[in-house]
Protein backbone atom coordinates (compact mmCIF):
# COMPACT_ATOMS: atom_id res chain seq x y z
CA UNK A 1 0.00 0.00 0.00
CA UNK A 2 0.80 3.08 -0.46
CA UNK A 3 0.19 7.20 -0.49
CA UNK A 4 1.16 9.78 -2.15
CA UNK A 5 0.69 13.47 -1.86
CA UNK A 6 1.72 16.74 -3.78
CA UNK A 7 1.95 14.46 -7.34
CA UNK A 8 2.93 16.47 -9.98
CA UNK A 9 1.05 15.80 -13.77
CA UNK A 10 1.88 17.33 -16.83
CA UNK A 11 -2.03 18.12 -18.85
CA UNK A 12 -2.79 20.98 -21.47
CA UNK A 13 -5.23 23.15 -19.12
CA UNK A 14 -6.91 23.66 -22.63
CA UNK A 15 -7.11 20.78 -25.87
CA UNK A 16 -5.24 23.68 -28.12
CA UNK A 17 -2.59 24.11 -26.26
CA UNK A 18 0.63 22.88 -27.33
CA UNK A 19 2.57 22.84 -24.35
CA UNK A 20 1.62 21.31 -21.34
CA UNK A 21 1.02 22.70 -18.02
CA UNK A 22 2.75 20.81 -15.22
CA UNK A 23 -0.14 20.51 -12.06
CA UNK A 24 -0.02 19.50 -8.44
CA UNK A 25 -2.80 16.68 -8.53
CA UNK A 26 -3.02 16.74 -4.67
CA UNK A 27 -3.06 13.27 -3.69
CA UNK A 28 -3.42 9.53 -4.39
CA UNK A 29 -3.67 5.73 -3.04
CA UNK A 30 -1.77 3.12 -4.50
CA UNK A 31 -2.08 -0.93 -3.85
CA UNK A 32 -1.92 -4.32 -5.05
CA UNK A 33 -0.77 -7.73 -5.28
CA UNK A 34 0.69 -10.04 -7.53
CA UNK A 35 0.84 -13.66 -7.87
CA UNK A 36 2.97 -15.80 -9.88
CA UNK A 37 3.24 -20.24 -10.31
CA UNK A 38 4.40 -22.73 -12.42
CA UNK A 39 3.19 -26.55 -12.46
CA UNK A 40 5.90 -28.86 -13.88
CA UNK A 41 4.47 -32.06 -15.91
CA UNK A 42 7.77 -34.06 -16.56
CA UNK A 43 8.88 -31.68 -20.23
CA UNK A 44 6.10 -29.54 -19.97
CA UNK A 45 6.02 -26.46 -17.39
CA UNK A 46 3.13 -24.58 -17.38
CA UNK A 47 3.54 -20.74 -16.11
CA UNK A 48 1.16 -18.18 -15.17
CA UNK A 49 0.87 -14.89 -13.52
CA UNK A 50 -1.95 -12.55 -11.51
CA UNK A 51 -1.70 -8.94 -11.09
CA UNK A 52 -4.51 -6.26 -9.21
CA UNK A 53 -3.24 -2.63 -8.87
CA UNK A 54 -5.31 0.15 -8.06
CA UNK A 55 -3.90 3.38 -8.53
CA UNK A 56 -6.20 6.69 -8.21
CA UNK A 57 -6.45 9.87 -7.21
CA UNK A 58 -7.86 11.16 -4.26
CA UNK A 59 -8.13 14.65 -4.60
CA UNK A 60 -7.41 16.33 -8.49
CA UNK A 61 -8.52 19.41 -9.12
CA UNK A 62 -7.60 21.71 -12.17
CA UNK A 63 -6.53 25.32 -11.83
CA UNK A 64 -9.92 25.94 -13.30
CA UNK A 65 -11.91 23.85 -10.49
CA UNK A 66 -12.47 20.46 -12.26
CA UNK A 67 -12.97 17.92 -10.74
CA UNK A 68 -10.37 14.62 -11.29
CA UNK A 69 -11.18 12.56 -8.05
CA UNK A 70 -11.14 9.08 -8.17
CA UNK A 71 -9.66 9.06 -11.57
CA UNK A 72 -7.48 6.28 -12.27
CA UNK A 73 -3.45 7.09 -13.04
CA UNK A 74 -2.44 6.64 -16.58
CA UNK A 75 -0.85 3.77 -17.95
CA UNK A 76 -2.12 1.57 -15.14
CA UNK A 77 -4.30 -1.32 -15.79
CA UNK A 78 -6.08 -2.80 -12.64
CA UNK A 79 -6.16 -6.16 -13.79
CA UNK A 80 -3.27 -8.17 -15.73
CA UNK A 81 -2.32 -11.79 -16.26
CA UNK A 82 0.00 -13.65 -18.31
CA UNK A 83 -0.38 -17.82 -18.98
CA UNK A 84 2.33 -19.52 -21.12
CA UNK A 85 3.28 -23.51 -21.59
CA UNK A 86 6.63 -25.05 -22.17
CA UNK A 87 7.44 -27.67 -23.64
CA UNK A 88 11.53 -28.95 -23.93
CA UNK A 89 13.30 -31.99 -24.71
CA UNK A 90 17.08 -33.03 -24.91
CA UNK A 91 17.15 -34.67 -28.40
CA UNK A 92 20.29 -36.14 -27.34
CA UNK A 93 23.52 -34.93 -30.39
CA UNK A 94 20.62 -32.98 -32.08
CA UNK A 95 20.34 -29.92 -29.35
CA UNK A 96 17.91 -29.19 -26.75
CA UNK A 97 14.27 -28.45 -28.62
CA UNK A 98 11.70 -26.26 -26.89
CA UNK A 99 8.29 -24.96 -27.92
CA UNK A 100 6.58 -21.89 -26.09
CA UNK A 101 3.15 -20.57 -26.28
CA UNK A 102 1.93 -17.31 -24.26
CA UNK A 103 -0.91 -14.87 -23.73
CA UNK A 104 -0.54 -11.70 -21.79
CA UNK A 105 -4.26 -9.84 -21.58
CA UNK A 106 -4.85 -6.31 -19.44
CA UNK A 107 -7.21 -4.76 -18.34
CA UNK A 108 -8.59 -1.18 -19.96
CA UNK A 109 -6.42 1.68 -18.65
CA UNK A 110 -6.27 5.24 -19.76
CA UNK A 111 -3.09 7.25 -21.34
CA UNK A 112 -3.68 10.29 -20.09
CA UNK A 113 -4.29 11.35 -16.43
CA UNK A 114 -7.77 13.29 -16.56
CA UNK A 115 -9.39 9.86 -18.10
CA UNK A 116 -10.39 11.85 -21.31
CA UNK A 117 -12.90 8.80 -23.24
CA UNK A 118 -10.86 9.28 -26.13
CA UNK A 119 -7.81 8.26 -24.28
CA UNK A 120 -9.00 4.91 -23.05
CA UNK A 121 -7.16 1.52 -24.20
CA UNK A 122 -10.20 -1.45 -23.66
CA UNK A 123 -8.86 -4.61 -22.55
CA UNK A 124 -7.03 -6.26 -24.54
CA UNK A 125 -4.38 -9.21 -25.04
CA UNK A 126 -1.76 -11.00 -27.17
CA UNK A 127 -0.76 -14.14 -28.01
CA UNK A 128 2.52 -15.01 -28.88
CA UNK A 129 4.37 -18.63 -29.84
CA UNK A 130 7.75 -19.76 -30.56
CA UNK A 131 9.84 -22.98 -31.48
CA UNK A 132 13.84 -23.02 -30.72
CA UNK A 133 16.32 -25.75 -31.34
CA UNK A 134 19.73 -25.10 -29.39
CA UNK A 135 22.88 -26.52 -29.31
CA UNK A 136 22.60 -28.07 -32.78
CA UNK A 137 24.38 -31.02 -33.20
CA UNK A 138 26.41 -30.27 -29.93
CA UNK A 139 27.55 -26.86 -31.16
CA UNK A 140 27.27 -23.04 -30.32
CA UNK A 141 24.57 -22.72 -32.89
CA UNK A 142 20.52 -21.74 -32.14
CA UNK A 143 17.67 -21.69 -34.13
CA UNK A 144 14.32 -20.41 -33.33
CA UNK A 145 11.06 -19.74 -35.30
CA UNK A 146 8.58 -17.14 -33.65
CA UNK A 147 5.39 -15.12 -34.22
CA UNK A 148 4.25 -12.31 -31.83
CA UNK A 149 0.72 -10.85 -31.97
CA UNK A 150 -0.25 -13.92 -33.38
CA UNK A 151 -4.00 -13.27 -33.75
CA UNK A 152 -3.10 -9.76 -35.44
CA UNK A 153 -4.74 -7.78 -32.84
CA UNK A 154 -5.02 -4.00 -33.60
CA UNK A 155 -4.97 -1.08 -30.89
CA UNK A 156 -4.11 2.11 -29.18
CA UNK A 157 -0.97 1.37 -26.42
CA UNK A 158 -0.81 4.95 -25.71
CA UNK A 159 -1.01 8.89 -27.35
CA UNK A 160 -0.44 11.97 -26.82
CA UNK A 161 -3.84 12.54 -24.66
CA UNK A 162 -5.58 15.67 -26.57
CA UNK A 163 -2.70 17.69 -28.47
CA UNK A 164 -4.58 20.19 -30.83
CA UNK A 165 -8.30 18.63 -30.46
CA UNK A 166 -7.17 15.66 -31.42
CA UNK A 167 -6.24 12.00 -29.56
CA UNK A 168 -2.97 10.84 -31.88
CA UNK A 169 -2.23 7.28 -30.74
CA UNK A 170 0.31 4.59 -31.14
CA UNK A 171 -0.77 1.31 -32.24
CA UNK A 172 0.57 -1.98 -30.76
CA UNK A 173 2.78 -4.03 -32.82
CA UNK A 174 1.40 -5.95 -35.54
CA UNK A 175 2.08 -9.72 -36.32
CA UNK A 176 5.68 -10.40 -36.69
CA UNK A 177 7.09 -13.63 -37.77
CA UNK A 178 10.69 -13.88 -37.40
CA UNK A 179 14.20 -16.44 -37.45
CA UNK A 180 16.45 -15.98 -34.91
CA UNK A 181 19.94 -17.54 -35.31
CA UNK A 182 22.60 -17.43 -32.67
CA UNK A 183 25.91 -18.83 -31.37
CA UNK A 184 27.25 -18.68 -27.94
CA UNK A 185 30.55 -18.82 -27.32
CA UNK A 186 31.75 -21.20 -24.32
CA UNK A 187 29.64 -22.93 -21.95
Amino acid sequence: YGWASDLQRSVRLNPTDAVPTALNAASGDIYGAEFQGQLNFGKLSINGSFAYNHAEYDRYRSPAGDNYDDDRFAFDPRLRYTISAIYSDQLGSGGDFSANITYQRSDSYYWDDINTVGALTESEGLLGASVQLDKIGGSGVGAALFVTNALDEEYFVGGNGNLIGVNAGVNVEPRMYGMRLTYRFGD
